[in-house]
């Protein structure tokens, strides 16, 4: 008679019991793995308002979900959040969407702004998920954008014009590089550029200003940032203008002092090369003695008759200073405005003389009788002048819910942003969901095998037998 061996059967089940907490714990982990939260896109259908979404896994069950977001400034991040709206995708996900304004009346989040964004997801189960933080750069969903980028450099542009893209990228290369050389200063940071085919197309991504001025000015471009610039039309001139005002702000602009609008216009168009209707609106003023007071010049109003002159006289008074005392002194002109100076203590310190002397030499030089100040009247002086292009990056801090030549030929440059729409990663998700779930089948099916083999083989292991 064979006597049941105890101590074989104790043995054959404890090894079972740990083949199958081994397996429930492989399967839990895979299980895990395959409850996955897609990368964020961003859905835009113009300029003015932008949702993130992300999709998220039915294993999850979301309860709430909370977006976080930073618009990177290179003078200071501006950080948000809110609630996201949860929605039913499909049998087998859920979806997130956080809507966001981006352009209106009192915020201005401009096309080409790159944001850092993660996700908290809160779980009904009370546990919560972190995703990964994600670097994101928003563009105008209406068109299919192309990127470039060398060195701090970088371009994007839509459509089939792409040597017209590539002349704007070097216009501002070259106007950052010439202006750096001119004010001896240096941008630390990468500068990006927006290019549209022409201002109509570009209109719904402008900062909004007056509607007398917009029905009146045809705007070419504009810096919107201090790291980014727009350029409603693919003209170098108006490239070099914007780039070179990304410069005079690290140049000249302090933390209590900035330049005043006539030194920093006027050294934009210095810059650019072509003057255009500037030189010929400030001769006219000239020959007729009716030129704008330098004083009334140092900040922006929004009258659209007087831009040409405004631009041309800014120029020609930059101009003036430059031929007269070298280019060594107006950098000298900048750095004292940045340290803090006031325009006036800033012109007697670098050059003798204040903004009303200046004006009278400017005057003398082009044929004109000095001014006695004393004597013009306060109307007078009070002279309305246009917009200029420097307009500071103004963002809420939180939002709620759903609520402006190089000779090198360069290289293609992968930039490191991710674009409005990524179909491709999508794809690649799904896939990896799918590759996942055939690795949790093949695991169960390995692991049972397993399981059933190692209790044959212990079952079956030699026994002693009792002789009777």
């Amino acid at each position: 008679m064979v006597e049941i061996n105890k101590a074989k059967i104790f043995k054959c089940g404890v090894s079972f019991l740990i083949g199958l907490v081994f397996y429930l714990l492989c399967y839990q982990i895979l299980f895990a793995q395959s409850a996955s939260v897609s990368g964020t896109s961003i859905l835009t259908r113009d300029p003015l308002n932008a949702s993130f979404v992300i999709d998220i896994d039915d294993q999850i069950t979301p309860q709430e979900v909370r977006f976080f977001y930073k618009i990177l400034n290179p003078y200071g991040d501006i950080s948000g959040d809110g609630i996201a709206e949860i929605n039913r995708s499909s049998d087998l996900t859920y979806q997130a969407v956080f809507a966001m304004e981006m352009i209106s009346a009192d915020r201005y989040i401009p096309v080409g702004s790159h944001l850092l964004v993660h996700w908290e997801i809160y779980k009904k189960d009370g546990e919560n998920i972190t995703t990964e933080e994600e670097r994101l750069v928003f563009l105008d969903g209406r068109y299919e954008w192309q990127s470039f980028s060398e060195d701090r450099f970088s371009v994007y542009w839509y459509g089939s014009k792409n040597d017209d893209a590539m002349r704007s990228f070097l216009a501002m290369k070259s106007a950052i590089l010439e202006t750096e050389a001119l004010l001896k200063t240096n941008i630390e940071y990468p500068v990006k550029l927006i290019v549209w085919r022409s201002p109509r197309e570009g209109e719904l991504a402008q900062r909004p200003r007056s509607a007398v001025y917009d029905s009146s000015v045809t705007t070419e471009g504009q810096r919107v940032a201090p790291d980014l610039i727009f350029a409603f039309q693919p003209a170098v001139g108006v490239v070099r203008h914007e780039a070179a005002h990304l410069v005079t702000k690290v140049a000249g602009d302090g933390p209590f002092t900035r330049v005043p609008a006539w030194l920093d216009e006027g050294t934009a168009v210095y810059m650019q090369g072509n003057l255009g209707p500037y030189k010929g609106a400030v001769q006219r003023a000239i020959t007729s003695d009716k030129t704008l007071n330098l004083r009334s010049l140092t900040a922006p109003s929004n009258d659209p008759n007087l831009v040409n002159l405004f631009y041309g006289q800014s120029w020609s008074t930059v101009d003036y200073l430059i031929s007269q005392n070298g280019e060594e002194l107006f950098a000298e002109l900048f750095a004292s405005i940045k340290a803090g100076n006031p325009i006036d203590d800033a012109l007697n310190k670098i050059y003798g003389f204040d903004t009303n002397e200046l004006y009278n030499q400017w005057r003398n030089e082009n044929g004109l009788e000095s001014i006695i100040f004393s004597s013009i009247s306060t109307s007078n002086n009070a002279i309305s002048v246009p917009v200029a292009t420097r307009v500071p990056l103004s963002i809420p801090t939180q939002v709620n819910i759903a609520p402006r030549s190089g000779t090198n030929n360069p290289a293609q440059v992968d930039l490191p942003e991710r674009s409005n729409t990524e179909q491709t990663r999508d794809e690649l998700e799904s896939n990896s969901i799918q590759s996942v779930g055939l690795i949790i089948i093949i695991t169960t099916v390995v692991l049972s095998l397993f399981l059933v083999i190692l209790g044959v083989l212990i079952w079956k292991w030699p026994s002693k037998k009792k002789q009777t």
